[in-house]
């Protein structure tokens, strides 16, 4: 394993907005195992784990990830593929994000008005078979989590421990996921994540993939993430893919899915779920 110790640098957000990695937005390249420390701090900040998910745990994971899709993809995540909101229609004042097959799995918390109530998602909860798939690789990027980071596991498994346990995705200490299907992240930091803990992200790549890399420019590193490849890191830091592709159809002939596991801070103020759903009932 690889140790590099890097120092942190000031970017200006609004530089990076809406668009993707480019080559002057790092100094190193990372392409093995590799261990990032802030060079002031002492703290890791990235990991890259190569091969880290076994061939097994792919075989299972890939179709029960790919149950996720429907139809068009979903328009609540067209800003992290870059792409700003257009107006489909020629109505005035009005604007629809691209559709993007971008899901999440797992538990959520209250969303005000829209969505009262703390639950388990809807792709989670429509396809238990698959979804106990995807539990399974979600306990093995955390045993991998724990192996490379004890501490910060440690730390976060003390988090989710103050979640009540009906949102636990069971022997992790995730419990949201968020499945992207070949779609490149444009630069963006996370929000209503653990902000003490690490996000998990790992890859599967189905035919010939091109590019897909990550970049994180406040250390200026680039991370080649391959098939079955895990990264640890601080999803709070400015990040971002270069522009993907692959060759042939896309789905049919290639595929690069990302799994990002993490843990939602506010599922701390959620009740059971049933009694969720009792409070929804009285609103």
């Amino acid at each position: 394993m690889n140790i590099i110790k890097l120092p942190k640098k000031k970017v200006n957000d609004k530089s990076f907005h809406l668009r993707h990695c480019q080559r002057n937005d790092y100094d190193i390249v990372i392409d093995d195992n590799t261990l990032v420390y802030d060079s002031d701090n002492g703290e890791l900040v990235l990991a890259l784990i190569k091969k880290a998910i076994t061939m097994d745990t792919a075989i299972k994971s890939y179709p029960a990830l790919m149950t996720a899709k429907k139809g068009r993809g979903l328009r609540n995540r067209g800003a992290y593929s870059g792409i700003e909101r257009a107006n489909l229609y020629g109505k005035e004042g009005s604007s629809y994000a691209v559709p993007l097959h971008s899901y999440t799995g797992g538990f959520f918390e209250r969303q005000g008005g829209r969505i009262p109530v703390c639950r388990r998602v809807k792709w989670t909860r429509d396809n238990p078979r698959a979804w106990g798939r995807v539990e399974g690789l979600l306990q093995e990027m955390s045993d991998v989590f724990k192996k490379h980071s004890p501490d910060k596991w440690d730390i976060q498994k003390k988090y989710v421990n103050t979640i009540h346990p009906d949102y636990h995705i069971p022997n992790t200490v995730y419990t949201t996921v968020a499945v992207n299907l070949s779609v490149a992240g444009a630069y963006h930091r996370d929000t209503g994540d653990f902000k003490d803990g690490l996000g998990s992200m790992c890859v599967f790549m189905k035919g010939k993939c091109v590019n897909w890399d990550l970049c994180i420019p406040e250390y200026g590193a680039l991370l080649k993430i391959r098939d079955r490849d895990q990264i640890l890191f601080n999803p709070h830091l400015l990040h971002g893919n270069t522009k993907g592709s692959g060759v042939g159809e896309i789905y049919k002939d290639w595929n690069r899915i990302s799994v990002v596991a993490y843990v939602r801070e506010r599922l701390t103020k959620c009740l059971s779920i049933e009694k969720e759903l009792q409070r929804a009932r009285e609103l």
